[in-house]
């Protein structure tokens, strides 16, 4: 049975609210992640923010939503965990890809202008995506990049290098400690330096809903402002559905960009989420 995002996403390309760009480069991040390079880029005033998202239309199989890993050219990296991804990871160079957006309110560099600012990102999984876009959007702007990555085990860790490559300090940590710090990434954020996140005048996040509630806790401790970005089940991206309604705010057009102090006086922030039923369910 067709679901609200498939008649959605059929509405919408019957009104050729799609752009269909053909892939131009596959790179393969590990064994689970592929970053889809296509020939097309967004024009958008103002333009494309990191943290913003696109919806990738499938047809046949659905739509869902991604972080952009750039806007110029379109790039997002993708991890094979359902039926939308799966069927992304099967496509080839030159084939199509077809989306709208971008969509949502992405990171802002409010207070962290100067050269002299120092950014931290804290990145959980694949939260790295949009945090790359951020990471290159300070570098031009000159700022300090400190970048920490978390993941489960060594085979899960993605973009070190390219972090690297942008001249960021980066910190691994694993939960198994297979490399880099040994625990999570909120524990690696509070042991930078002398005074930890105090060291930073602003934190990024994108991650584990988990994570992200811990370190906008520590942050509102330490009197560092965070920027968190936040994940809903999101089905039509637009703000129509309702399906990713967060204590009344919809994160796909209130969102998915909120500041940690926003987030917290959300009772469901951390706790509880939606999932594609409606149904809520713990984090």
């Amino acid at each position: 049975m067709e679901d609200q995002s498939d008649r959605i996403a059929n509405d919408y390309a019957h009104e050729e609210f799609y752009v269909h760009a053909r892939i131009k480069k596959i790179e393969e991040e590990n064994y689970r992640v592929k970053t889809f390079v296509l020939d097309a880029k967004i024009d958008t005033k103002p333009a494309a923010a990191p943290g913003q998202f696109i919806m990738v239309w499938i047809p046949g199989i659905g739509e869902r939503p991604f972080s952009l890993l750039s806007g110029k050219p379109v790039s997002i990296s993708v991890a094979n965990v359902g039926n939308v991804s799966e069927a992304l990871h099967k496509l080839k160079q030159g084939e199509t890809i077809s989306f709208r957006g971008p969509y949502g309110n992405g990171f802002e560099f409010a207070g962290c202008k100067t050269r002299d600012s120092k950014l931290l990102l804290v990145a959980g999984g694949y939260g790295v995506v949009p945090l790359y876009f951020l990471a290159k959007e300070a570098k031009a702007k000159k700022l300090k990049i400190t970048v920490i990555i978390g993941a489960r085990n060594k085979k899960d860790i993605i973009f070190e290098e390219r972090f690297r490559k942008l001249g960021a300090d980066v910190i691994v940590a694993t939960d198994d400690g297979s490399a880099g710090f040994r625990g999570n990434a909120v524990d690696a954020a509070k042991k930078q330096g002398r005074d930890g996140l105090k060291n930073f005048d602003c934190v990024y996040s994108c991650g584990p809903e988990k994570m992200m509630y811990f370190l906008a806790i520590a942050c509102r401790d330490a009197e560092v402002p965070c920027q968190l970005s936040l994940e809903r089940y999101m089905k039509c991206g637009l703000g129509i559905c309702g399906s990713c309604d967060l204590n009344g705010m919809i994160v796909c057009r209130d969102g998915p960009v909120f500041e940690g102090e926003k987030a917290l006086s959300f009772s469901e922030f951390g706790k509880t989420k939606r999932n594609g039923a409606g149904k809520t369910e713990r984090i």
